[in-house]
């Protein structure tokens, strides 16, 4: 009901039209808002992704440099390894030479497992394990025969300068998974001797867990997730759970 007061007439206005009026004037203004107010949150929503989405590329880029670094300096020290006069000459007399160079290797760079000369046969000849921080040669009589092994064949195939980079898996001793389990990615290059003819292969066994522990650290960051790492197959080398990495190696094939 409205009361005209200047005029002393007393109107009765229907419920129906006050509503009808009200929302003739006030529900276009609510429908303004509201969508103003979903575009915003819509437009908020996409930055935040689009930050986050930012974020997580630069933390792959960093995983990736970390690793290019990792594998560009290997590559070099292949390169330095296989023009040792011990390799190129056969001569017996350089070959304490080259054990001390490959000790200095393994202790100073801290990236290799194992470094290794195999001859044409796949028959390790030098070997020094890096173990608890001290390399240590592998005596003649423990030094094993490789000539089945996929990465000396795949090496020994290569041209002069050529460098093979195996997939990141599992170390295998002795025909069986050494325990525990020692992530390993195997770097390797051909020899030739003085007159061209291939005579062997030099291999570097790179620590794969080192490129793992980096990798999650970047990828975390300063956040609660993890980041996740597959092989060419879809098998995990670094998952949400450590149980489900490695399936490819234990015979794990889902």
């Amino acid at each position: 009901m409205l009361l005209n007061t200047q005029l002393g007439i007393v109107t009765a206005v229907p419920i129906q039209a006050l509503l009808k009026r009200f929302a003739l004037i006030y529900l276009p203004i609510v429908i303004i808002f509201s969508i103003s107010l979903l575009s915003y949150a819509s437009l908020d929503k996409q930055r935040r992704v689009e930050k986050i989405g930012e974020r997580e590329r630069n933390r792959i880029e960093i995983a990736k440099d970390t690793v290019t670094q990792d594998f560009s300096a290997i590559s070099t020290d292949l390169r330095i390894v296989a023009k040792l006069p011990y390799l190129s000459s056969g001569n017996p007399r350089y070959r304490e030479e080259m054990i001390k160079f490959f000790r200095t290797l393994a202790q100073e760079s801290q990236l290799y497992d194992k470094v290794r000369y195999i001859d044409a046969n796949g028959q390790e000849d030098i070997r020094i394990n890096y173990h608890d921080g001290e390399p240590d040669m592998v005596p003649r009589e423990q030094l094993q025969n490789k000539s089945n092994r996929y990465f000396v064949n795949d090496t020994f195939k290569l041209n002069q300068g050529e460098v093979f980079v195996s997939p990141l898996d599992l170390n295998i001793e002795h025909d069986r998974l050494e325990i525990p389990y020692k992530p390993t990615i195997r770097f390797g290059s051909p020899l030739f001797d003085n007159v061209g003819q291939k005579k062997g292969v030099i291999l570097f066994n790179y620590f794969g867990e080192k490129l793992l522990q980096r990798f999650r650290k970047v990828m975390q960051g300063d956040d609660l997730h993890s980041g996740m790492l597959l092989n060419s197959d879809g098998y995990w080398l670094s998952g949400a759970k450590r149980e489900d990495e490695w399936g490819f190696m234990l015979g794990k094939n889902e």
